[in-house]
């Protein structure tokens, strides 16, 4: 579970540059009993492809740096 925010650059446009920085919380191995997960960072951009009012393309790249360690 997480949540990123996204700063658009020309948001009046179809084609609209993006960066993007976030947090989640991740598990990694369902065998392990107790909480395995770590808090994840994300950072990075990209572009939105606005084909109409309602429905867009996006691609983007991130950098996910893992933020703690399980006890």
């Amino acid at each position: 579970m997480g949540a990123d925010l996204l700063y658009h650059f020309t948001p009046e446009r179809a084609l609209v540059p993006f960066l993007a920085a976030g947090v989640a919380r991740a598990g990694f191995d369902p065998r392990v009993e107790g909480d395995d997960g770590r808090t994840v960072g994300s950072l990075g951009g990209g572009v939105k492809m606005y084909l109409s009012d309602a429905f867009a393309l996006r691609a983007d790249v991130r950098y996910l740096p893992t933020l703690s360690e399980p006890d």
